[in-house]
């Protein structure tokens, strides 16, 4: 339920198309931010990780992550949370 594919019936549609994915769930709430920050790169990272074999079998449909590098594309591009701090 972390995942939210395009067309995805859990989570409200709004919410859905501007986050992709759940950086916290509650009882009765859902946030796209995390304890680091509101930006949705946050969410993304923490929910990706750790990366085991088993990242493959919980990341499927491929068209998921075709769909999600799209928007984590468009994300890197505008946030102003990314830098180049960390870039080699």
């Amino acid at each position: 339920y972390y995942h939210m594919p395009v067309g995805g019936k859990v989570y409200p549609a709004r919410f859905a198309e501007r986050n992709r994915m759940v950086g916290v769930l509650g009882a009765l709430s859902t946030g796209a931010q995390t304890w680091f920050g509101p930006s949705p790169i946050y969410a993304h990272g923490i929910q990706i990780l750790p990366v085991t074999p088993a990242t493959e079998d919980l990341l499927k449909p491929p068209s998921f992550i075709a769909e999600d590098l799209a928007f984590l594309d468009v994300v890197l591009e505008h946030d102003a949370a990314v830098d180049d701090s960390w870039s080699s």
